[in-house]
């Protein structure tokens, strides 16, 4: 089972855009100081990556649902090929 080529594009898109929202907020949390307002807009922003975190893994599970697999079923997605493999039990 694997993602068609529009769905991989718009997974590594979802992908850049969580990690830069979270890359920013990193950034503003370490430099509040250097920001008018900055501890606010520091909470502002954490929100925005969470917020966009929450929508990339909603599209995953939608997308991971939609190709017939079980929900709560740990699955891995090659970002490369789209190929979608379930993932093995971690022993403790």
């Amino acid at each position: 089972m694997k993602l068609n080529e529009t769905d991989l594009k718009e997974l590594e898109e979802l992908n850049r855009i969580s990690a830069a929202e979270k890359f920013k907020s990193i950034q503003i949390k370490g430099n509040t100081a250097m920001i008018p307002d900055g501890q606010k807009v520091s909470e502002q922003q954490d929100a925005i990556a969470r917020l966009m975190e929450n929508v990339k893994n909603n599209w995953v599970s939608s997308r991971l649902r939609e190709l017939g697999c079980k929900q709560g079923e740990p699955m891995t997605i090659d970002l490369k090929t789209g190929e979608i493999t379930e993932q093995k039990e971690q022993k403790k």
